[in-house]
């Protein structure tokens, strides 16, 4: 997720550690309560983005040219996305976030601490680190949280990197709790930004930026009239029933798409070769639950394919043609880049097909197998695709971030023949399943 939506996580988190130690407590009987909500808030934030500090070290890497492009690709969410790095991560948080309160005591010369204030903060601390992980396994992109015992990818495929909904849930809340103006107008800003950008991106379609603006608008007013405990369990709550609504909606497309595909008999792979669909991707669209972008992963005995489209999760609500006429955004991913054809086959009310592609399905097992970049690359890519750039390159990229002709995070240019690359972690390729992994 973005290290807002962490952040904000991590704010909910501390405020109701705040208000489950403070129940039976006023603000002014000499425990220091002002000092805890500080550093709990403090705590909630640093931790809730504790293992994105991947990306200091890899970009102090990249500036002494000891790493490239696809070894930062393939460092972050690596090593410090792990719970055996949460393990490091709590006792150092927990021992920093204690010796701050201690020190905010002796400096406002406030009686000692509750001998539980401790217990909080390492309760806290585990908590938003722990929250990182799995808000991040949320989405399309993965983790691999066992690591160094297992290298698998894990991908939750239920909400999108950004999503706006989270935000709605989490700030009234926050703003209810507030004890400062200047916190106040911050999360102010925080929720119009997110709802300025709900009607500025393509992703969100215009129906669903209405809807998130009025809510936010009913949950404001709503949250408001509660009292703190309930507010903070009010947006705790919220939270986790939008990412619930999310990881159904994505569950019902993918089924739907499995329910359908092969989508085209009459493009099945190499004549009379049975088609097996290996893996389908699930993006789903920003503020709308009920729609999801889809990819399918199939292969025949020789062949593989990728194919893209729009599936709904509630057809007899909103019907997949819907979600790809209401998303304003171009749903041939890829295509500038491949010779794609248009899937011929009729839209219905759960998948509207777009794009397909296939190839050899040798042809990227013998890349693989003469160049360590590619070998490499593969142990990201989900949905791979590749295409020759000349006699001695190619051109590989995953099409689930590959959408315009400028911006991918996972395409790269590399020589057919390649073995002198720099050492990369050991993840498990995606498509092992299709390919087992070989390197050259």
């Amino acid at each position: 997720m973005d290290n807002i939506t962490h952040s904000l996580a991590g704010l909910l988190l501390a405020d109701a550690t705040v208000q489950l130690r403070g129940r039976n407590r006023t603000a002014s009987d000499g425990t220091g309560r002002g000092s805890f909500a500080i550093v709990a808030a403090v705590t909630g934030v640093v931790g809730a983005n504790l293992p994105d500090s991947d990306v200091l070290w890899i970009a102090l890497l990249r500036s002494l040219g000891r790493l490239d492009e696809l070894g930062a690709l393939l460092h972050h969410r690596g090593y410090t996305h792990t719970l055996l790095a949460a393990l490091i991560w709590i006792p150092l948080l927990s021992g920093a976030s204690i010796a701050a309160l201690r020190r905010s005591a002796v400096s406002a010369f406030i009686p000692p601490r509750r001998a539980s204030d401790g217990g909080w903060l390492v309760l806290l601390s585990s908590v938003t680190v722990l929250s990182h992980i799995l808000l991040d396994f949320t989405n399309d992109y993965g983790v691999h949280p066992l690591s160094p015992f297992s290298h698998q990818w894990f991908h939750g495929d239920s909400v999108f990197i950004i999503e706006p909904w989270l935000w709605v849930a989490a700030v009234p809340a926050l703003l209810r709790n507030a004890g400062s103006r200047a916190v106040r107008i911050a999360l102010v800003a925080l929720l119009a930004t997110g709802l300025g950008l709900s009607w500025a991106v393509p992703q969100v379609p215009a129906a669903a930026a209405v809807i998130v603006t009025l809510g936010a608008a009913a949950w404001l007013w709503l949250v408001r009239r509660q009292t703190p405990p309930v507010a903070v369990a009010a947006g705790i709550g919220g939270w986790i029933s939008v990412t619930v609504c999310f990881a159904l909606g994505t569950s019902l497309a993918r089924a739907n798409v499995r329910k359908s595909a092969p989508f085209d008999q009459a493009t099945r792979l190499n004549g009379s070769e049975r088609v097996a669909v290996y893996d389908v991707i699930a993006s789903a669209t920003p503020a709308n639950p009920f729609c999801a972008r889809v990819i399918t992963i199939e292969a025949s005995a020789t062949r593989y394919r990728l194919t893209t489209g729009w599936a709904s999760a509630a057809p007899l609500l909103l019907s997949a043609a819907s979600c790809a006429r209401g998303a304003r955004a171009d749903t041939a991913i890829g295509a500038q880049h491949l010779t794609m054809r248009r899937v011929q086959a009729p839209p219905t009310a759960d998948i509207s097909w777009g794009w397909t592609w296939d190839a050899p399905r040798s042809e990227l097992a013998a890349l693989a197998a003469g160049s360590c970049e590619v070998a490499g690359w593969m142990q990201f890519a989900r949905a791979p695709f590749w295409t020759a750039v000349g006699a001695d390159s190619v051109m590989v990229g995953d099409l689930r971030y590959d959408r315009d002709r400028g911006v991918s995070v996972a395409r790269f240019t590399f020589a057919r023949q390649s073995a002198n690359c720099a050492p990369t972690p050991a993840w498990t390729p995606p498509r092992s399943d299709v390919w087992p992994e070989r390197r050259p």
